[in-house]
């Protein structure tokens, strides 16, 4: 549980360099959505 919340900081904090070695590895969909949620987190 811990290590998931830690990846996702990750992705928040780096994100174009994140993508970078991810993207092809991620669809852009997925992505797309993972975004929303973070987004969604940091707003409530």
């Amino acid at each position: 549980m811990s290590t998931k919340n830690n990846i996702n900081d990750l992705l928040i904090k780096y994100k174009p360099k994140v993508l970078r070695f991810t993207g092809s590895n991620f669809p852009t969909e997925l992505w797309s959505n993972n975004q929303i949620k973070n987004l969604k987190k940091l707003s409530a």
